[in-house]
Parts: C-alpha cells; structure tokens; sequence
C-alpha cells in the first residue's frame, strides 16, 4: 500500500513540475543552480508570490535538497490555498524521514483550511495505517470516498481496514466493489486471498456460534451435574439448620 501511495505522489510531482523537468540531468545541476539565485532575488523583492516559492522548491527537490524545497512548498501553499500539491509533497517529505507526527499535523492542518480536499483525508488515512488505527482509518477514508466515489483505492483501504478489525462482511463488501470494474489488476491476487481470508472467517464464526446455540440446549446429563445434584441434597440433611429443627421437634 505505501509502494502505492508514493507512486501516485511522485507522478503527481513528473506531471505538475515540467518547470523542472530539464534539470532532472545531473549535468544540469549548476544551471539549477543559477536559477535559484535568480528566484531568490525575486522572492526578496515579492515575496507574496507563491509561484515563485513553488518554482524554487522544485528546483531544490530535483537536486535533493528535500529541506530547502520543503519550506517553499510550505510557503507557495500558506500564500495561495489550491497549491495542495505543494502542501501535500511538504507532508511527503515529513513520511520520507518517518516523521509521521509532523505529516500528520500538516495534513490536519490542510483538512482544517479545505475540508473537500479529498487528498488530505486519503493521505492521513494512510498514516493512520501505519500505526495500526484503522478505526481511524475508516473514518478519513470514508470521507474521501464521499468526495471520490469513483476512486477505486479508497474501497481498497477501507476494506483492508475493515478485516483488520474484524468486520468482515463490510470488508468484503468493500473489496468487490475495489475490483468490480477490472482495472486493478496490479494486486489482484492479494485482494483475491483477502477475500478467501474474510469468507473463510465469516464461516468459522457462523460454525462456531452454531456449535454455542446447540450446546446451550442439550440437557445435563454428565456424571460431574448428577455428582453436583447430590451433593446438594447432601448439604441439605447435614447443615445446621435443619438438626436445629429436627432437635426442637423432639422436645
């Protein structure tokens, strides 16, 4: 799943950065370079212009300066709200070094600003993930799946989520669905034997909650209960009570 989610995020990068895409070469890093001083004397004179740091920030991600590029798409997105690629590569920079904490205060932060951007519920969902809240999980998924309907990986996080906390049928319900119109066929198999797994645990919870209702229902009749019955009326004849009664009868 992780595999996934850093695939879409670096196409999302190749496709909305052709600025940049020239420089990729490493022989074009001093030109690279030299573009950078210039964008910074721009950014010194105007900077309330987010496509400036937009500009720059790529430049500083193709020549692995991560940190630099970081604080630029921070900044490109603090200035113009609908840069969310920009806030959303910020987060991913925080996922490369594992700091989930920060990641995740940058998308609630972005939730918080654009409540309909469905990005940020999917991408925090998958943070939740990573430290096992799938309750949590569901429920980011299920509201990027409200604003994404026809987006088939939603169906598949929430799915997985779902038959880690047991719930099977829904988990079910939710893998179809993923694989209902053919076109994921990168982890059909996986999904397949997700699907065996939930049919195979709704089986042997039906089984044994049968094997339960029946065995309620036959008599006691075990040498251990008929002991047991005995032994009471034993009690009975022996206790205290009933000599104190037998004994003032007498008299």
């Amino acid at each position: 799943m992780k595999k996934i989610v850093f695939a879409v995020i670096c196409c999302l990068l190749l496709l909305q950065n052709c600025y940049a895409l020239y420089l990729i070469n490493p022989v074009d890093k001093i030109k690279a370079k030299n573009e950078i001083k210039k964008l910074s004397k721009e950014i010194d004179k105007n900077q309330n212009n987010p496509e400036l740091f937009y500009k720059r920030a790529t430049l500083y991600w193709f020549l692995n300066k991560h940190y630099d590029a970081q604080s630029d798409f921070y900044s490109a997105y603090n200035l113009k709200s609908d840069y969310y690629d920009a806030y959303i590569l910020s987060m991913h920079e925080y996922l490369t070094r594992k700091e989930y904490g920060l990641a995740f205060e940058v998308l609630t932060d972005l939730i918080n600003k654009n409540p309909n951007y469905a990005e940020g519920y999917y991408y925090r969902a998958i943070i939740y993930e990573e430290f096992h809240d799938y309750n949590n999980v569901i429920k980011d998924i299920t509201k990027f799946i409200e604003l994404k309907p026809n987006d088939q990986y939603g169906y598949y996080i929430r799915a997985y989520a779902y038959q880690r906390i047991g719930k099977y049928a829904l988990a079910i319900n939710d893998y179809e669905k993923y694989l209902k119109d053919g076109k994921n066929v990168d982890n059909t198999v996986f999904v397949q034997d997700s699907l065996k797994e939930c049919y195979e645990k709704i089986n042997k919870n039906n089984s044994e909650e049968h094997s339960l209702q029946n065995r309620e229902t036959v008599p006691i009749t075990n040498h251990a209960a008929q002991f047991l019955y005995i032994y009471k009326i034993y009690l009975f004849f022996v206790s205290p009570e009933p000599l104190t009664l037998r004994n003032t009868s007498s008299n």
